[in-house]
């Protein structure tokens, strides 16, 4: 019961790493999470982008896919 999400580990040298995910909004177990993980600044927005050639150019085997921008901030 664990709501869509995708992980990341993000780092840069100088900086500490960051490991962490973001969610979907919209998905239908956002608000009951089963390990309590969901926070405000953790939800971004999952636009479907149909767009063939675009796929294609990607490497996608889809004529659509799905793209998300977040921002993240890493401490020093």
């Amino acid at each position: 019961y664990r709501p869509a999400h995708l992980h990341y580990i993000v780092s840069a040298e100088g900086f500490t790493t960051l490991v962490t995910h973001i969610f979907d909004p919209d998905d239908p177990y956002i608000r009951s999470d089963a390990v309590f993980g969901v926070k405000e600044s953790l939800l971004a927005d999952f636009q479907r982008i149909d767009d063939a050639r675009k796929a294609k150019e990607l490497g996608f085997t889809n004529d659509w896919f799905w793209s998300v921008n977040h921002d993240f901030v890493l401490a020093r």
